[in-house]
């Protein structure tokens, strides 16, 4: 059976990783339960309105997973990962830049989630998935950035 959908009124017009690293816990046990906690796993958004395009962003996307030596997480990552976003000049100018902040960063995080357990699925332990995660939240704080 066929679902109902629809284009989103957010494009995607490009993303790409700037920067990723991930090392290897040495200590971890391959032969005991991986431990990720949520405590380990530090996401960081900056969202930036193109200069003088009024309905084009930027997103930033940090990623970073801890692996502190008293736990068993088999790698250390850093990623860093730059989106480019669209929304119709038609939507009113209050939403664009909240739409792009929840919406841009969630597109990102899911490719950030791939490349990760593509990537550590070519170490030496096991790939690992990183949890999905709900960034409905985002808009609750004021973005005050300047145009890039």
């Amino acid at each position: 059976m066929s679902i109902d959908w629809h284009i989103s009124p957010l494009e995607v017009l490009d993303y790409y990783v700037k920067s990723m690293t991930f090392v290897a816990n040495l200590k971890c046990d391959k032969d005991k339960p991986y431990q990720l906690d949520l405590d380990d796993v530090i996401i960081t958004n900056e969202v930036l309105p193109i200069k003088d395009i009024k309905n084009r962003f930027a997103v930033i996307l940090n990623l970073e997973i801890k692996a502190p030596e008293l736990k068993n997480t088999p790698y250390a990552i850093k990623l860093e990962m730059y989106g480019y976003f669209q929304v119709p000049y038609v939507m009113p100018e209050t939403i664009r830049e909240k739409i792009v902040k929840t919406n841009g960063t969630s597109i990102l995080y899911g490719a950030a989630r791939e490349i990760i357990k593509e990537m550590t699925g070519r170490g030496i332990y096991k790939q690992i998935l990183i949890p999905t995660a709900s960034f409905a939240e985002l808009n609750k704080k004021e973005n005050k950035n300047e145009p890039v």
